[in-house]
């Protein structure tokens, strides 16, 4: 993602997309009210953090995470104390989830903080993660038996239903070389569509098929940029079959030559090679970008 230059602006900018305002989101359609009935809108807040409502039901996926590290967006001071405190449009928020405990993607303060301004939401992640949650000093008064963490084993799938929202847990590795950090894939099911959310994982496309996720066919999957380069991460595409892509956990314009590989030595290479090998591909640079898709009637539902 691009450098911010004016964090005043951009959140003003997010403000007026996500309450009602006209700036156009990445997709083409019109930044007017972000709970349209009939669609699902998924908002793009920073790295690997989003924002789903469907109009009734609303959920946050690895966007509660502070600060964040270098390299990778975070979303400006302004809009994350919004955020953080449960204001609109995060005030009807019925789920918030995390893949994993690491700082771009899950902060226990912050989760605190959102849980406390929001007493009516619930909170899933790894056993990790909860376990850091409770052990904050105000942790436990502020979740008390509003957060399940889970620690599965390959192949095995956890399923939970919360307030209209179905999910489906897998465990997805990190990393071979990590085998101590707990990462799930999350399938979330609403308003008749599947959306997946994979974290930080490096599964290869036999990994997928072991853990489960072969043919699942998502209406939505949120990748991170290393699945959508050339390499070994093509077959694991291939294995999901996603029908629409959306790509995260792209470096900053001004990150690390490290944080880049092959050709793609710049954020702007990166992206222009993820959408010649993914043409449909969305792929959000700035806070509140956001894309639609038509939600599916129940009787249509996969």
């Amino acid at each position: 993602m691009t450098t911010l230059p004016n964090y005043v602006a951009v959140g003003a900018a997010i403000g007026l997309l996500l309450c009602g305002g006209s700036p156009t989101p990445a997709d083409g359609t019109t930044g007017t009210d972000p709970k349209p009935d009939g669609d699902l809108r998924i908002v793009y807040l920073a790295n690997a953090g989003f924002f789903l409502t469907d109009g009734e039901r609303d959920l946050l996926v690895d966007a509660l995470f502070g600060t964040g590290i270098d390299g990778y967006a975070a979303l400006p001071e302004g809009e994350r104390a919004v955020l953080e405190s449960g204001r609109p449009p995060y005030d009807d928020v019925d789920l918030a989830l995390a893949t994993h405990y690491h700082a771009d993607h899950y902060d226990a303060d912050a989760v605190a903080r959102f849980l406390a301004a929001n007493p009516r939401a619930v909170f899933v992640s790894t056993q990790q993660a909860v376990d850091e949650l409770r052990d904050l000093d105000a942790g436990e008064a502020a979740i008390g038996r509003r957060a399940f963490g889970y620690r599965l084993d390959e192949g095995e799938v956890e399923r939970r239903s919360i307030d209209g929202i179905d999910l489906r847990l897998f465990q997805l590795h990190h990393g071979r070389e990590r085998p101590d950090i707990q990462n799930l894939g999350l399938l979330i099911e609403i308003c008749g569509l599947t959306v997946l959310h994979v974290g930080d994982t490096e599964a290869d496309a036999d990994d997928l098929r072991r853990a489960g996720l072969a043919g699942l066919e998502p209406d939505v999957a949120l990748l991170p940029s290393w699945f959508l380069r050339p390499g070994p991460w093509e077959a694991a595409v291939e294995v999901l079959r996603p029908r629409r892509i959306v790509a995260m956990h792209l470096p900053e314009a001004d990150a690390p030559a490290n944080y880049f590989w092959g050709e793609a030595r710049s954020r702007d290479a990166l992206e222009a090679t993820i959408l010649r090998r993914h043409p449909d591909t969305f792929v959000p640079r700035t806070p509140g970008e956001s894309v639609r898709i038509p939600c599916r009637p129940a009787a249509s539902t996969r």
